[in-house]
C-alpha cells in the first residue's frame, strides 16, 4: 500500500529590490500533502548448483497515482505543478557464485523507467529519466558468526529534456536538458546470530 506525507514548513523569499514588497513574495507558513504509491515485487531465485545462483526480480509502482504536488500557503497562495506520472516496471537480474569455500562474487543489473510520461511534465525539482543499474559486490565469510560484503553500483541516467512552455507570455517557462550517473560504494559487516 502507499505511504502518506504531511509536509509543513515556512516559505521563505529572498527577491531583489523591485519584487521584495510584493505579497507574492511574502514570507509565509506552507504546507503540502504527498501520497507515495503502492508497490508490488515479485522475484524467482534459482540454484544452478552448489555454487551458482541466479535470480529476476519484477517490481511494479503504480505511480500513476501521483497526478499533481499541490503546496499551499498562508493568505490562500497556492502551488500546483501538473505531474501525471505513469506506472511502472522494474527488471532486474542477478547472480552469485561462490568460487572459493568462504568467497561469493555477486553481481546484477536493472532496468528502471521514468514514470515521467513527456518532458512536458519534467520538472527542474525532478528531472527523471530511465536509469540502468549494473552493480558488483564481494563476500568474505569471516567466521561462523561474521562475514563482510563491499559492493559497487554504477547507475546510468538518460538524459532528461524538460520542456514546459505555455501559449501565454506571462506564463512560466523551463526548457533544458539534464544529465547525470550516480555511483555507490558500500561496505557492510554482517554478525549471524
Amino acid at each position: 500500500s502507499g505511504i502518506d506525507h504531511d509536509l509543513t514548513g515556512d516559505a521563505d523569499y529572498t527577491m531583489p529590490a523591485p519584487l521584495s514588497s510584493s505579497p507574492a513574495f511574502a514570507d509565509s507558513y506552507a504546507q503540502a500533502g504527498l501520497a507515495l504509491p503502492a508497490s508490488a515485487a515479485a522475484s524467482v531465485t534459482h540454484r544452478f548448483s552448489e555454487t551458482l545462483t541466479g535470480s529476476v526480480g519484477l517490481l511494479w509502482t503504480g505511480w500513476s497515482s501521483f497526478e499533481e504536488l499541490r503546496v499551499e500557503q498562508s493568505f490562500g497562495r497556492e502551488s500546483v505543478t501538473t505531474e501525471n506520472w505513469d506506472d511502472t516496471l522494474r527488471v532486474a537480474l542477478g547472480g552469485e557464485w561462490t568460487f572459493a569455500p568462504r568467497w561469493t562474487l555477486r553481481a546484477g543489473a536493472a532496468y528502471d523507467p521514468t514514470p515521467v510520461p513527456s518532458p512536458a511534465f519534467r520538472t527542474a525539482r525532478l528531472p527523471d529519466a530511465d536509469r540502468t543499474w549494473a552493480s558488483v559486490g564481494l563476500g568474505y565469510q569471516i567466521s561462523r558468526q561474521w562475514s563482510v560484503d563491499v559492493g559497487y553500483t554504477h547507475v546510468w541516467i538518460d538524459d532528461s529534456v524538460i520542456d514546459n512552455t505555455t501559449e501565454s507570455a506571462l506564463a512560466n517557462t523551463l526548457e533544458g536538458r539534464y544529465q547525470g550517473k550516480v555511483d555507490i560504494l558500500g561496505v557492510q559487516l554482517n554478525a549471524h546470530f
